[in-house]
């Protein structure tokens, strides 16, 4: 019988066109027997150079670019991922001490990463990693990027946000934010400001950490510097001069301020205030003479600060006492042109011209003596004394 023996190729390849990550090669194979050809593409893997990014308001990714071709592309879930797995890669680090948000400054923001790998072996700056910054100067998202040196590979990029120093009110609150609250004495566009240890700008008298006293604006909380507030002299610092007079007036302000934040709260209007500091005063202290103003007003330097001293130390006075206290927390509110008046036997208080008597509010009419327009003699006092400057012999006549 006949027997046919099966031809077998016997091929030669050949590279043909050289390819990469991207755009296939091809190899081409020739018999070299019968001289027939074919061909198979030659597919190279990428070559990922990848990079953990953590945003500062996002979820954590992958971020992958090809060192061969630049293809990039993205790991979402960051198991699927064989640098997890790599004990010497960077992305499967722990990475802390650097904060979500800075405030801005001025200068650069430089965060000090501290990296722990997956064997919790803390890792050495410029020894297995390095560290560089970008856009930290500015307001935006800065970025620490750490890339692996020594026998660490692979990279993190680490942004956070830097946000403008800025003011904030909050319940009527105001606070000041540089890299978080503000507290003590603090200068902003030129001008001094004083926050308490909870961060909330402060205004009236204050006595700070050096010993002096220091008035800041009861509506801006702006410094007093090189004036007179209160009828008090202030120097360049805006320190308070300091006499038995100054320091009993102002130690008396910053009694009547404790009490205005007691008995009203930051989001009232001072109108708001105004008037439940009011009812407090005529509502909350009984009557009593502890001295009569018609024999002391002539030679007292100090009047209207020991009567309203009834009511804040003692919890009781006179019309007097009333009408001086009140005025004190008027004052405390941001009020000014603020007058205590008097005539032989009776005492009331003025504020920008409007009538205000707490006694006669009580026991008469209240909508007639409360920031009321004067019907009768109230309107020429003996003598008045002005709580928040100082009385000239024509206001102050006490004759």
């Amino acid at each position: 019988f006949a027997f046919n023996k099966e031809k077998v190729h016997t091929y030669k390849a050949v590279v043909t066109k050289q390819g990469d990550c991207s755009n296939p090669g091809l190899r081409t194979y020739t018999c070299v027997r019968c001289g027939y050809t074919c061909t198979e593409p030659i597919i190279k893997n990428h070559d990922y150079d990848e990079t953990l990014v953590i945003p500062a308001d996002a979820k954590k990714y992958i971020s992958c670019k090809c060192r061969v071709c630049g293809s990039e592309k993205t790991i979402k879930n960051l198991d699927e991922s064989e640098a997890m797995q790599n004990p010497y890669s960077l992305i499967a680090a722990e990475i802390t001490g650097i904060e979500e948000s800075y405030q801005f400054t001025g200068g650069g923001i430089t965060p000090i990463p501290v990296i722990t790998d997956q064997n919790k072996n803390r890792l050495n700056e410029n020894t297995d990693y390095t560290v560089t910054y970008e856009h930290n100067t500015e307001v935006g998202i800065g970025t620490v990027r750490i890339t692996g040196a020594g026998i660490y590979r692979d990279s993190c990029e680490v942004h956070f946000t830097i946000s403008a120093a800025h003011w904030d009110e909050d319940e009527g609150q105001k606070f000041y934010y540089e890299d978080g609250k503000v507290t003590g004495l603090k200068e902003i566009d030129g001008e001094e400001y004083y926050f308490d240890e909870e961060g909330v700008m402060q205004t009236g008298w204050q006595k700070l950490e050096d010993g002096g006293y220091y008035c800041f604006d009861r509506l801006t909380g702006v410094l007093a510097k090189s004036t007179m507030v209160d009828g008090i002299n202030v120097d360049a610092k805006g320190r308070a001069e300091e006499s038995d007079y100054n320091i009993y007036k102002i130690e008396t302000m910053m009694k009547a301020h404790k009490i205005v934040l007691e008995q009203t709260s930051p989001k009232d209007s001072m109108e708001d205030k105004r008037l439940k500091l009011f009812n407090w005063e005529m509502k909350e202290h009984g009557y009593h003479r502890w001295r009569i103003l018609k024999n002391i007003y002539q030679t007292s330097p100090d009047w209207e600060i020991t009567f309203a001293n009834d009511i804040f130390d003692k919890g009781s006075g006179c019309c007097v006492s009333d009408s001086c206290a009140t005025a004190f927390l008027f004052r405390e509110i941001g009020y000014t042109e603020i007058y205590v008046c008097h005539d032989t036997s009776h005492c009331w208080f003025t504020v920008e011209g409007k009538l205000f008597d707490p006694l006669f509010a009580e026991g008469k009419s209240f909508y007639e003596n409360y920031n009321a327009n004067f019907t009768d003699y109230r309107e020429h006092p003996v003598g008045r004394r002005r709580i928040d400057g100082v009385s000239t012999e024509d206001e102050d006549q006490e004759e």
